[in-house]
Parts: structure tokens; C-alpha cells; sequence
């Protein structure tokens, strides 16, 4: 009796470990482009891996499983990984809302992993998002679409944490800054043209995460600095 009660304990002991491994939690759409209808979706914990095989896009009337949406890879995702599904929930890019679902239970706060909602507030989930605590009453984005979550997807939430998606060309500063990258050494410079005093200076990787972000001052007509 002794050993079978060591045997089951060492099997509970098990399954315990696995279902810790595979979290509901800390996966986040990333960026959303409602006009293409595609959304990344980032795991964002440190340790735990996600499994999103049964979650949900909700769009009030419409949902989707992910797993319909042509997603791009795995949608079981471990630390840092990404995916982008193709969205068909008919996201509107001047006013709506988007929801991301553990289960079909889309009343439910605890179903409820990430919301957003833009062009006006009082969207049919948003009273779910604001009992969840991961979204704030009566708030919306005002930024054009697409999208960019811009927190750290643990303890920031709500509409402080997402902005336009701009890419270099959107900018409109080309000629504020020229990149020298130097074929020896594994570093780039950067160098900025004469009135610009003070600038932040943030790179992101080609996936679009975050590597250095750095306050600065250029106190010379036109200074190199190497990253």
C-alpha cells in the first residue's frame, strides 16, 4: 500500500509540473491592423508557455477560434514567441472593439485575456475588460489604426500602453538622421543632423521586441553615436 501510495503521489506530482508549464495567461495582441484584419499575438510571460489551441477572437456579434484564422505558426507559444492569425470577425478600422478569449465564455472576466477598443467606448466587452481590471471604463484608443501594444504584457494594460503602428517611412524625418553601419564591427552609428538636441533612442529587433532604449543629447552640430 506503501508503494502505491508513493506511485500516485509521484504521478499527481507530474501532472502537476505540466499544467504549470502550459499557462492561460500573459499572451497579448501585440499589434492589430484592422484593416488588413490581422493580429500578432505575443507571449509575453518570462518562464511559462501558452497554449492558445482554444482561444478566441471576439468581435460582439462575431467570434472566431484562432485556430480558424490561418495562423501563422504554433499557437502554442513559449516565452517571446509570436503569431499572427488573419482575423474574419469583421473589425471595423474607423470604430470597434476586439477581445481575446481563453474559452467561448465571452461574459466571463476570467475568459478574458486582452481588449481593446478604439473610435468610441461603451462596446458590448468592455464592461468584461474593466472587471478583469485590463482595460479602463469609458476609455478608447484615438490613434489611427494599425495598433502597437506598447507594455510589458505582465502589469500594464488599458489604453496608455497602445499607440499608431508607424514604420520608418511614416516618420516623415528621413533627413533628421542617417544609420552608418560599420562591415568590421557589430555596432551601427547613428548620426543626427544639427538642431536636434535631445532624443530618445529606442531599436527594436526585426519581430518588432524591444532591445535598448536610451535618453540622449547631441551637443554638437552633428555627433555619431555607436549602438
Amino acid at each position: 500500500m506503501i508503494k502505491n501510495y508513493t506511485s500516485c503521489t509521484a504521478l499527481l506530482f507530474l501532472n502537476f509540473i505540466l499544467m504549470a508549464s502550459l499557462s492561460f495567461g500573459q499572451a497579448k495582441m501585440r499589434i492589430v491592423d484592422p484593416a488588413s484584419g490581422d493580429v500578432t499575438i505575443t507571449n509575453f510571460s518570462p518562464s511559462a508557455t501558452v497554449d492558445m489551441s482554444g482561444w478566441w477572437l471576439c468581435n460582439f456579434p462575431a467570434y472566431t477560434l484562432l485556430a480558424d484564422q490561418s495562423p501563422t505558426g504554433s499557437l502554442i507559444l513559449a516565452p517571446g514567441e509570436e503569431v499572427t492569425v488573419s482575423s474574419t470577425v469583421g473589425i471595423n478600422p474607423t470604430d470597434a472593439e476586439l477581445g481575446l478569449f481563453n474559452t467561448n465564455s465571452f461574459g466571463s472576466a476570467a475568459a478574458m485575456e486582452d481588449y481593446i477598443q478604439w473610435g468610441s467606448a461603451g462596446h458590448q466587452r468592455e464592461s468584461v475588460a474593466v472587471t478583469a481590471g485590463i482595460w479602463g471604463a469609458g476609455t478608447f484608443i484615438m490613434d489611427a489604426p494599425p495598433f502597437e501594444y506598447t507594455g510589458d504584457g505582465l502589469t500594464e494594460f488599458g489604453v496608455n500602453f497602445w499607440q499608431t503602428a508607424l514604420s520608418i517611412s511614416d516618420t516623415k524625418i528621413e533627413n533628421a538622421f542617417r544609420l552608418v553601419q560599420n562591415p568590421v564591427d557589430q555596432y551601427l552609428e547613428l548620426v543626427i543632423a544639427p538642431g536636434i538636441i535631445k532624443y530618445e533612442l529606442t531599436i527594436f529587433d526585426i519581430n518588432g521586441r524591444q532591445i535598448t532604449s536610451q535618453s540622449l543629447n547631441n551637443l554638437n552640430s552633428e555627433s555619431p553615436t555607436s549602438v
